[in-house]
């Protein structure tokens, strides 16, 4: 079993929360975002396409 822990960030609403644990996990911690300019010191982050991009709130929950 593989696991992770993620965040979604779209629309720009929000910023990101490093994370220092992530240092002392196992687990990859990713961020999916529609931002190319975010970088993170604690998470992966991986750019993707929101399926509503007109409205960030329910892109962020698909």
């Amino acid at each position: 079993m593989k696991c992770c822990v993620y965040t979604v960030l779209v629309g720009g609403y929000e910023h990101l929360n490093e994370q220092p644990v992530a240092s002392r996990s196992q687990l990859p911690f990713i961020c999916l975002t529609d931002d190319h300019a975010l970088r993170s010191e604690s998470r992966d982050c991986r750019v993707v396409e929101p399926l509503f991009p007109q409205d960030p709130i329910p892109a962020s929950a698909t």
